[in-house]
């Protein structure tokens, strides 16, 4: 009983810092929802808003798997902000300045949900049927970095599905976030329990 309040409380708890530091980079970066203080530095806010996303992605994966895998975690800040790599190889430079003044129309490859989405599909098949009595990590820490990343960056453009084309703005994205996230941690408690048990079952 006591074991499962405090994994109540530390799930809690995390889900707390995904949405304060969701909040936290909205505000610093756009001034939405509160423009207490919106950074000038065009750079500095860049790179804040990238850093943003590795946060809300660590917090998301360690909602799932906990924080006692600092190579998991690690992986997780880095998928979640791995995705505007694409904005350098759009311009095909390493200059800042040219990823961020230099766009052509359009998203950038990367900020194709769809795309993504079927990358994640593969890799889990693979994780699945290749490691299937194991933990599957690594396409869902993969999910969970982009998913989280396109999620916030929709409140001002949407999610883009090319080639179908892109949903309106997404202004609440933060409760859909949480809430994928919930449904994920319940799923996770009942399949890899079930799959314990056929596994402890089968070798007995």
């Amino acid at each position: 009983m006591i074991s499962l309040q405090r994994s109540f409380l530390i799930n809690g708890f995390t889900l707390f810092n995904l949405y304060f530091i969701s909040l936290l980079g909205d505000c610093l970066c756009f001034g939405r929802p509160f423009s207490f203080y919106i950074l000038s530095n065009h750079y500095l806010r860049a790179l804040t808003d990238n850093f943003t996303h590795g946060l809300i992605s660590l917090f998301a994966t360690s909602f799932l798997f906990g924080w006692t895998r600092p190579k998991l975690l690690i992986i997780a800040f880095l998928a979640g902000s791995f995705v505007d790599i694409d904005h350098f190889i759009e311009v095909r430079s390493l200059s800042l300045y040219r990823a961020l003044n230099d766009q052509p129309q359009g998203r950038p490859f990367l900020h194709n949900s769809l795309l993504l989405l079927i990358i994640t599909l593969i890799a889990f098949g693979f994780e699945y049927f290749l490691w299937r009595y194991d933990h599957i990590y690594y396409s869902i820490i993969f999910f969970l970095g982009w998913s989280t990343h396109h999620l916030r960056d929709a409140q001002r453009r949407g999610l883009t599905f090319l080639p179908f084309g892109q949903t309106s703005p997404i202004d609440y994205y933060l409760p859909i976030m949480c809430f994928v996230l919930i449904v994920m941690k319940l799923f996770q408690m009942f399949f890899f329990t079930t799959q314990s048990t056929s596994v402890h079952d089968s070798i007995v």
